[in-house]
């Protein structure tokens, strides 16, 4: 069963989009919060993957075009192979050659490239963007700013849904990772130099009581704990402040 012409033409038109959302999330967030990508199908994905492929169909046209206007001024050119132009199949009017073809499946390639590309300078790019954290990181943004310095680290309290009794257990120790998905909600988590706590509830209140037990690394799911706490600590002079 063939592919239909006018899906290959969409998949061509919005993959460098896709692509450029791809390499923004991956390289966005920080050492210790990862941010899972929205789902294709969300309101968010279509409009900015189709935003950035246009974009990146733009750049290349703007080259192509100039690229177009220098050929035009020289007599002999340099190369006799047309330019990696995608768009000719799509105004062609009879059966495109087989170099033809080649040279537009490069250009294809070159503007996912673009994207990829448009994607990587979004990521790294140096600038104040507190509008982009609060939206990357939703709440959690605050934090993600305090623990930026390279002597800040985030301690994690998570209280799971272990229950014995009146007694909650409890981890606490150093976020190395946080995984938060769409709705900037926490997904997932791993601590380092994790100690156990219990968190007892009795008529006077909460107390909290030693655990007793310690783990070099904790990897939480979303069903392992029914909140974490998070709190910011920076290093100095050898010592550790919030």
């Amino acid at each position: 069963m063939g592919i239909p012409l006018a899906l290959v033409i969409a998949l061509f038109a919005f993959l460098p989009g896709i692509l450029c959302l791809t390499v923004f999330y991956a390289e966005s967030g920080t050492a210790e919060v990862k941010i899972t990508p929205p789902p294709l199908r969300s309101t968010t994905a279509v409009a900015f993957g189709g935003l950035f492929a246009l974009l990146s169909h733009t750049v290349w046209a703007i080259v192509l075009t100039v690229n177009d206007q220098i050929v035009r001024r020289i007599e002999a050119p340099l190369f006799h192979v047309g330019p990696p132009d995608p768009y000719t199949i799509l105004y062609a009017e009879n059966a495109v050659s087989e170099q033809s073809l080649a040279m537009a499946l490069l250009g294809a390639i070159i503007v996912c490239f673009i994207g990829m590309f448009i994607g990587h300078l979004m990521a790294t790019m140096e600038f104040k963007a507190e509008n982009r954290d609060e939206w990357l990181y939703g709440w959690l943004a605050p934090i993600v700013k305090r623990a930026a310095p390279e002597n800040a680290f985030i301690n994690g309290f998570a209280l799971t849904t272990n229950q014995n009794e009146s007694d909650l257990l409890g981890y606490e120790g150093t976020v190395t990772n946080l995984i938060l998905d769409q709705d900037k909600n926490i997904i997932g988590a791993t601590l380092e130099g994790v100690e156990t706590f219990y968190l007892r509830m009795n008529k006077t209140g909460t107390r909290r009581v030693r655990g007793g037990s310690e783990i070099s690394t904790l990897v939480l799911r979303k069903d392992d704990f029914q909140n974490i706490a998070l709190e910011v600590f920076q290093y100095e002079e050898g010592s550790a402040s919030t």
